[in-house]
């Protein structure tokens, strides 16, 4: 006892000499403003630093088990947790440029090296439910034996609850990321593959301070991101959502004769625009055309000016105002095109129909996993570009939508969406790739198919290419209006045929198709695709109303058969027919429609249409130079539809005859005629026999002729 008292009495004797050394050199007066506090402060805080999620404690770790299991993550500063083989880091901390990084962690993502594998290692820290935002940066340590096959994900989470996450590649990942933390007491950080290498990849998660201040008052849209200069009271349109019907002109414009009626007959009735209208409010955005372009209609002057913003733009299918006391005819805001001048809804009305084509078929990315649509709507925002659409397909055909993405809050996707004009509404993504769009009702991953498409200026300037245009008066709760069609456009999809199936159920070569998918509010039962070859089959035909139609190179082939018929149609330069395989007996109509666009800009139809029954097995309509040849049809009529309207009918009879059809496919001459066709009727047996009989007898016959003459 006595030797603890002694030791502690030269402890203060000690401390007391050391400040009467101080007291000597300087006077008391020097130390009234010293902080003491901070003078005995952590070194951290004393300099002034941001606490940095490397310092924070460690919860719990968890890696890929597979292979040799050594996925890991280590802090920078290699003191945090060992790795299986009892070491605290993997290739230690210095980039493939040569950077060093600090203040953070290298996560070790092993893979066997023998084979493609998805591998990943996650870390969970207490932070103390204190800090509002974590920020940070990402980048590839040097030394890692793959660097340049690679596709990774960084998440954060709180619990269950995705906070953030974004998407490593070889040609991305240099990234600086700002994740939410307000209230998170437990923060897990994964990494994870999302497409299965081989080679061991170590990432480097630096730089990650927190931000602890929380001033009373601050800005509500701290936690949500938009693009620099985006404002969705002014970028957005101020009319909603609308049903229409869209004239057969605009399909044939944009699509030629053809394609464009089948399109229009499957088609024209909406359910909504908004996929146009999506597409649009890009465009515009963009300068497509640009917003001090488009005049619009001053409502209380009664005059038109040019737009501010896109709030300015009028649609007078949906704000319509009296003015039936002015003569004046009058239309939508208008806006330029090339050297033609469309208002509004032509455009929205253009911009929708182009969903139909082979171009957005084809160029759609489908998204299992929704954060791969995330991680590109946060690139979109933060390089501060407008122009990402997204497209929400029910999965039982029985509607879809479209929505312009505007930013993100968290793993929130903001989007314009126009159905509502108050604000934004949001596609809420999670942590399992699942999502959810909160505009309307079981629009999400369960009943809903979800893709993206990045091409909203094509339709202006498929628009752009136009030579003139065609306006036609139309009416509005009686005030005349117009609608304008742009001519000679470089038409969509000119070297491809269009296929529509009105069936339950067929074969079909799906390898050899690509769908059109409809994002509109109705349900829309035509399965329609593109395809680039001359001849399709479709086997096996039940149910619906059994009707193929296939278009190109100016016509339309259409075929309307039994149940569990097959059809073969061909198309091209040299060839037009339609072949059906069947039962006798079988009901059928085959129809050949030629189609073009006069000098006139008008769009001429000529049609010959088949009603009969199938006399053996097989029906066949082929194209011959003086009109078309029918075969395998007894007990029908043959009809001549001119636009639409049947102008002339002819019966024809026999059975297992071939006729011809005669008539003309140009505008004007609506002369039909039918004659039997150069093939006679099958022999019986019997006559057979007796041909086969009377041959020899007939020979010599013919000899004599040339010998002696008649």
């Amino acid at each position: 006892m006595k030797t603890k008292r002694k030791n502690i009495f030269k402890s203060l004797l000690a401390l007391t000499l050391a400040l009467i050394m101080v007291l000597g050199v300087a006077p008391l007066s020097e130390f009234a403003g010293v902080d003491w506090a901070s003078l005995f402060a952590p070194k951290a805080e004393a300099e002034g630093k941001l606490d940095c999620l490397e310092d924070m404690p460690l919860i719990s770790e968890s890696h890929y088990t597979g292979n040799q299991g050594d996925s890991c993550v280590f802090n920078l500063n290699r003191k945090g947790l060992p790795g299986i083989f009892n070491r605290y880091y993997g290739n230690g901390n210095v980039g493939i440029d040569g950077t060093v990084y600090n203040n953070g962690f290298e996560v070790w993502i092993a893979r066997w090296n023998g084979g493609d594998k998805i591998s990943w290692a996650s870390a969970t820290f207490d932070i103390g439910g204190k800090y509002k935002t974590l920020t940070g940066k990402s980048s590839v340590i040097k030394g890692s034996a793959n660097t340049t096959s690679y596709d990774t994900s960084v998440y954060f989470y709180n619990g269950e609850t995705l906070l953030y996450s974004f998407r490593m590649t070889p040609d991305d990942y240099e990234k600086s990321f700002k994740v939410d933390v307000t209230g998170v007491s437990n923060l897990t950080v994964m990494v994870k593959d999302n497409k299965e290498a081989a080679g061991g990849t170590s990432f480097a998660l630096y730089d990650l301070f927190f931000d602890s201040s929380s001033e009373s008052g601050g800005d509500p849209e701290i936690s949500k991101h938009f693009p620099n200069g985006y404002d969705f009271e002014k970028d957005s349109y101020g009319f909603k959502n609308y049903s229409d019907t869209i004239s057969k002109k605009y399909f044939t414009t944009l699509y030629g004769a053809e394609k464009g009626k089948l399109l229009y007959n499957k088609y024209h009735k909406t359910g909504g625009l908004c996929f146009g209208m999506a597409y649009t409010t890009a465009a515009i955005y963009n300068g497509y055309p640009s917003c001090s372009q488009i005049s619009t209609l001053d409502k209380g002057l009664f005059k038109y000016r040019y737009c501010e913003k896109i709030r300015d733009i009028w649609n007078l299918s949906v704000d319509f105002l009296d003015f039936t006391a002015h003569s004046t005819k009058i239309i939508s805001s208008a806006l330029p095109v090339g050297n033609n001048i469309i208002s509004i809804e032509d455009y929205i009305k253009y911009a929708y129909i182009y969903q139909f084509s082979k171009t957005v078929s084809t160029t759609s990315t489908w998204c299992g996993d929704a954060n791969l649509i995330l991680d590109l709507v946060k690139q979109y925002t933060d390089e501060d570009k407008i122009g990402l659409t997204i497209g929400m397909t029910r999965k039982d055909g029985s509607g879809g939508h479209r929505v312009l993405v505007v930013g993100y809050e968290g793993n929130d996707i903001l989007v314009d969406d126009s159905n509502r004009r108050s604000e934004y509404n949001r596609i809420t993504v999670n942590s399992d790739g699942s999502w959810t769009f909160n505009g309307l009702d079981n629009y999400n991953s369960n009943f809903c198919y979800i893709r993206y498409n990045l091409d909203y200026q094509r339709p202006f300037e498929l628009l752009q290419s136009g030579k003139t245009d065609t306006v036609t008066e139309k009416y509005i709760e009686g005030v005349e209006t117009q609608e304008t069609y742009i001519e000679g456009v470089d038409g969509l999809d000119k070297e491809s045929m269009l296929l529509a199936v009105d069936s339950d159920s067929c074969d079909l070569d799906d390898k050899k198709f690509s769908a059109v998918y409809v994002e509109t509010g109705d349900s829309i039962s035509a399965n329609t695709y593109w395809t680039d070859e001359s001849t399709v089959s479709i086997n096996n035909i039940i149910g619906g109303n059994h009707t193929i139609e296939f278009a190109g190179e100016g016509s339309i082939v259409s075929a309307t058969v039994a149940d569990s018929s097959n059809v073969v149609m061909t198309i091209d330069e040299d060839q037009l027919k339609a072949q059906v395989s069947g039962k006798k007996g079988d009901a059928c109509t085959l129809s050949v429609d030629t189609c073009y666009i006069n000098n006139s800009n008008k769009d001429v139809s000529k049609k010959i249409e088949i009603v009969g029954i199938v006399s053996e097995s097989e029906a066949v309509v082929e194209q011959i130079d003086r009109g078309l040849r029918i075969s395998g049809i007894e007990s029908g009529t043959v009809a001549l539809v001119v636009d639409d309207a049947v102008v002339s009918t002819e019966k024809i009879t026999g059975e297992g005859d071939s006729f011809d059809i005669i008539y003309s496919k140009q505008e004007g001459d609506e002369t039909l005629s039918i004659q039997k066709a150069g093939t006679p009727k099958k022999d019986s047996f019997f006559k057979k026999i007796l041909n086969v009989i009377l041959a020899p007898f007939r020979a010599i016959i013919n000899l004599f002729k040339k010998l002696f003459g008649k």
